[in-house]
């Protein structure tokens, strides 16, 4: 057996974690996630709302960060009562 010495560019892996490619893809998970959540509490409410929860993708530190978060107060109200997000 020999020894293997792995270095980690860590410069290089916090690039490639805030890159434009991780980014859509966070993007396009946080939409999907924000869209079943917008139908669910438009099934809950007839108030003929369309948006209760909105997606944005978000630059951390050292990485990017989708987020999904109430846009209205009937967004929180509804993330309150049924838990959500």
């Amino acid at each position: 057996m020999s020894n293997v010495v792995l270095k980690i560019n860590i410069d290089g892996v916090r690039q490639v974690l805030k890159s434009d490619g991780v980014k859509a893809q966070l993007q396009q998970k946080s939409n999907e996630i924000c869209n079943r959540a917008n139908e669910s509490a438009n099934l809950k409410t007839n108030k003929g709302i369309k948006t209760f929860y909105t997606a944005y993708v978000d630059e951390g530190q050292y990485t990017a960060i989708g987020k999904v978060v109430a846009a209205t107060k009937y967004g929180k109200i509804d993330n309150a009562r049924n838990n959500t997000l």
